[in-house]
């Protein structure tokens, strides 16, 4: 079955006036905890950090069925931290440890947030680490979101084909509307291309996930669910440093202890912390590394395209 419909039939809704963007904080908020608040997000701007900008935030809300985009052009930098009557506002969303936001490569975007808009991503797992963690080969390499799209079976070949069309013909015009001084993210109203180049990054985020947090699942996984977490952390931490480069080649490496020699010792490291809280009655604290995964039937409820895309 070609599930393609059921990807590209998911509907946007752009943010560009404060009404809208409160009725979907009001909405937000109203959603049940957990997996059912769950956020897929991705960012895009020029030169995406902080020697650019921010255009647009991209959110998929499976429960809620529909991806919003906040044009952040249109209603200015204060409105991150605007909120309706909830309390609810998108810098309480993307600041709050309890809320799952996941990105695929999550660097750039806390590094613009901070850099821009002082605000510290906290909740969030990084899709791109999953696919890492849950190799069975070299992890030295990271991969990308398009290899990780173009690589999964159950992606079917028409989805593939509109995602390979859609990048294509986003990045050449991106390239074109630079040579005159202009960009494309930053045109009022938003181009439809755009707002499909948006959509396609974050609608198919749960269905990598899931296909990740199945691998993950596994017993003898314990450890790369834990490294994960922290890695994690640590790169939305690194973002917002004053020494991370957005632009370097050292960011298509994988985490320095996650192969080699530096992974082995950072194994036996693991295990003997593990041994001695079993020792000390300590081991019941370990399971907090397990927030990066729900459980099978949470993950079935999230992942909109289950058995295919």
């Amino acid at each position: 079955m070609d599930h393609t419909k059921a990807t590209q039939s998911i509907p946007d809704t752009v943010l560009n006036e404060v009404t809208t963007l409160q009725s979907f904080l009001r909405e937000y908020a109203n959603l049940p905890e957990k997996t059912s608040s769950a956020i897929y997000a991705n960012l895009e701007g020029t030169k995406l950090g902080r020697k650019g900008s921010i255009s647009i935030i991209s959110l998929f809300v499976p429960s809620l069925g529909r991806v919003y985009h906040v044009d952040l052009i249109s209603l200015g930098d204060a409105v991150l931290s605007t909120e309706p009557a909830s309390g609810t506002s998108l810098k309480t969303i993307l600041e709050s440890p309890t809320i799952k936001k996941m990105f695929f490569d999550v660097r750039n975007d806390s590094d613009a947030l901070f850099a821009h808009h002082q605000i510290s991503l906290r909740g969030v797992v990084d899709i791109q680490l999953m696919e890492l963690a849950a190799r069975t080969y070299s992890r030295r390499y990271l991969t990308s979101l398009a290899k990780c799209v173009e690589g999964d079976d159950d992606v079917a070949p028409a989805t593939k084909e509109h995602w390979r069309s859609v990048a294509q013909m986003f990045d050449l015009r991106r390239r074109s509307e630079q040579l005159s001084g202009r960009h494309i993210l930053n045109s009022r109203p938003i181009d439809p291309l755009v707002l499909e180049f948006s959509k396609l990054r974050v609608v198919l985020l749960p269905h990598l996930w899931r296909v990740y947090s199945d691998k993950l699942r596994a017993d003898n996984k314990h450890f790369w669910r834990a490294k994960i977490t922290v890695e994690t952390e640590n790169r939305a931490k690194i973002a917002r440093s004053a020494r991370y480069d957005g632009d370097s080649k050292d960011n298509a490496l994988g985490p320095w202890n996650w192969y080699g020699e530096a992974l082995e010792d950072a194994i036996w490291t693991w295990n003997d912390a593990l041994l001695d809280d079993i020792r000390t009655g300590d081991a019941e604290t370990w399971p907090e590394y397990e927030s990066v995964l729900f459980s099978k039937s949470e993950a079935d409820s999230l992942s909109f395209c289950n058995g295919g895309c």
